[in-house]
């Protein structure tokens, strides 16, 4: 089992000065996604049971709490997405009134991402996001 009690003691420190502090999942390495809508909706519960106000022995940061689930999708499949943001905000988060809870994502430059959209059923066309943060590519620079 995991265990990084550090990283939830600092994310505690953080939040008591007013700092929101997001899991992000996703990245740019590796091969992953969702089969089905159950597989996204479980995955859902299991990220909240880890890392939200959930309950499971599992828990690497301890008893800290985040304040959101942040999706850097750059790898796999992008089916099902909107699944698991879906029973995020509209299951998982309700659980737990004592504070808001946030959907971010990261979507590369190219328009629309590959993974999160928008367009068809993807995550950006039928879910709700707090954030979005464009993830910029390739860098130009104008002289003057």
């Amino acid at each position: 089992m995991l265990s990084c009690p550090d990283i939830g003691t600092a994310g505690k420190t953080c939040q008591s000065k007013g700092t929101k502090i997001f899991l992000s999942l996703g990245g740019a390495a590796g091969t992953y996604g969702f089969t089905s809508a159950d597989q996204a909706v479980a995955f859902a519960g299991t990220i909240w049971d880890m890392f939200g106000a959930g309950t499971t022995t599992n828990r690497p940061f301890g008893d800290f709490i985040i304040d959101g689930i942040d999706l850097d999708i750059e790898g796999g499949n992008s089916a099902y997405y909107a699944n698991f943001v879906n029973e995020l905000v509209q299951n998982q988060f309700t659980k737990d009134t004592s504070k808001k809870y946030y959907i971010s994502g990261a979507p590369q430059c190219p328009y629309p991402d590959a993974y999160l959209g928008p367009g068809g059923s993807t995550a950006l066309e039928t879910s709700k996001f707090d954030y979005i943060f464009v993830q910029f590519c390739k860098w130009q620079f104008l002289k003057r």
